[in-house]
């Protein structure tokens, strides 16, 4: 490229065109050289971004390991054992670690938007007689907060007086002993120490399960949350004199480590209904559950995260049934190793289809004229669940399989020749990993949530038929599984996986 000399200092040399520039062709080569010095600095700045983006990724992991973003490694190996459950990470807050140091990320204050510097988190409390499903509902809303990413940890009053006192007559639970009372009252000061400091430490919500059917003991907790800045407090109630109801909840509470005989809680329940008052107007929000979600009364319920919580438990009941998930069939995108499309069922997926209608409906639990089955949209979805006998059958969009953008119709391995940095993000964090133009877990697990309220809300036998990383997320949702476990579930094609859920947890079984 030519380079035009100084200007001349006469008006004959700086009238005078440089030597190599006369004529369109200096034009061209003018031209050229202001691409080329665009496309090297385009370069340059591609490469200095890459660099220091590799650099943040390797800083992130070094974190984790136990290094501090600054250089040096922390040495509090029991905090780093996260005593406070699995939903309290490194990035949970400028105090997880150490009060003083600063986090790579801002710290989430305020979850309930309302002005307080440090507060903003919100503590459910449970209210009722035993075996009306308190700890059921308690658990249930647990697990659904943490499922849409909600730092969220229930605290058993029942658990925390084992611990401390062991099993005990019913004569302990007598109002009228002041012993007794003060020793239950002193597992609630201590329960509730451990909730503020769960909560300061990260947490966003805390469930404290217990009974609390005294105004002095819900004075307690509201007093205590008072004192922090702006800790909000959600009563539910839950309220059930039907006879069936209670045997239900009777037989679920036969799990139990606090259960030992029908007689002695027969006792227990009296000894509590003598000095219960129900929840009022001044104790703040509350829900009432009757009759297991028969009927809800609501008062006072403003804010976003309570809406959402008592818009959940409307949709509870304490019905048992069995949930059935399932894949599709092997179809002609697996046989030959590609991820997306809308591909039809391969011979063995075929098979398998006819075989799955004919396992369900050998089964008693699952008569066709009770049985529901839900499937995705997708071509393969639907030619397997067809032929299950139901008496009712709905396709669900949010059912289809994630969503995978540019890369749709790609085998992995052609997609870490053709894009190899979006192949190694992916490696890096499966369950934030979003595909260009496509979909992350999270995005999943955003999308089927209109899913998990039907699923709480039906009480009928249930067949779903969908694809991997949908019934991951719901695997995980019915085993209150960890977020990062999602991405790496199993969810073997030709596989039926049974659920029963339950107030203590989930029981699973498979069939090949």
């Amino acid at each position: 490229v030519a380079i035009p000399r100084s200007r001349a200092t006469d008006d004959r040399s700086a009238s005078r065109p440089e030597a190599g520039m006369e004529g369109p062709r200096g034009r061209e080569l003018v031209v050229v050289g202001c691409v080329g010095c665009v496309a090297l600095t385009l370069f340059a700045y591609m490469r200095t971004r890459k660099h220091n983006r590799r650099g943040n990724v390797v800083t992130q992991e070094r974190f984790i390991a136990g290094e501090q973003p600054g250089g040096g490694v922390d040495n509090s190996s029991a905090e780093q054992q996260h005593p406070e459950g699995p939903n309290i990470g490194f990035l949970s807050g400028a105090s997880w670690f150490n009060p003083d140091k600063q986090d790579p990320l801002p710290e989430k204050t305020d979850l309930l938007h309302t002005g307080h510097a440090r507060g903003g988190k919100l503590i459910i409390a449970t209210v009722g007689l035993p075996g009306r499903g308190k700890t059921y509902i308690a658990r249930k809303v647990a697990r659904y907060l943490r499922w849409i990413n909600y730092r969220t940890r229930v605290f058993s009053l029942a658990k925390a007086r084992l611990d401390k006192f062991g099993t005990k007559d019913p004569e302990f639970f007598d109002e009228t002993i002041a012993e007794y009372q003060s020793q239950r009252l002193e597992v609630l000061v201590d329960t509730l120490e451990d909730v503020m400091r769960y909560l300061n430490r990260g947490g966003e919500v805390a469930i404290v399960d217990g009974t609390n059917t005294t105004r002095t003991r819900r004075d307690v907790i509201r007093q205590r949350a008072a004192a922090e800045d702006g800790f909000t407090i959600l009563w539910i109630e839950a309220i059930s004199e039907d006879e069936e109801v209670l045997e239900k909840n009777i037989e679920n509470m036969q799990q139990s480590p606090d259960f030992r005989a029908v007689e002695e809680f027969q006792q227990r329940v009296a000894k509590y209904r003598k000095c219960y008052t129900t929840v009022e107007a001044e104790d703040g929000m509350f829900v009432k559950v009757y009759d297991g979600g028969r009927r809800l009364e609501l008062h006072d319920i403003h804010g976003f995260l309570p809406t959402k919580v008592v818009s959940f438990v409307m949709n509870l009941h304490t019905i048992p049934r069995p949930v059935y998930i399932t894949r599709h069939g092997e179809s002609e995108f697996n046989v030959r190793g590609l991820i997306g499309g809308d591909s039809g069922l391969s011979h063995k997926g075929a098979m398998y289809a006819r075989a799955l209608s004919e396992y369900i409906a050998e089964q008693a639990d699952l008569p066709s004229d009770q049985l529901q089955v839900w499937s995705s949209t997708m071509y393969r979805a639907r030619l397997t669940a067809k032929q299950i006998n139901c008496h009712k059958y709905v396709e669900w969009r949010a059912l289809r399989e994630i969503e995978v953008g540019v890369c749709d119709g790609l085998a992995y391995e052609q997609i870490k020749l053709r894009m190899p940095d979006e192949y190694r993000a992916r490696e890096q964090d499966k369950l934030r990993y979003r595909y260009p133009r496509g979909e992350s877990y999270l995005d999943i697990i955003n999308r089927l949530e209109p899913v998990i309220f039907e699923l709480e809300r039906n009480k009928e036998p249930l067949v779903v038929v969908a694809h991997q990383a949908v019934h991951r997320c719901l695997y995980a949702y019915f085993l209150d599984l960890p977020a990062e476990e999602v991405p790496f579930l199993s969810i073997p094609l030709h596989t039926l996986i049974r659920l029963d859920p339950s107030a203590y947890g989930c029981k699973e079984k498979r069939v090949r």
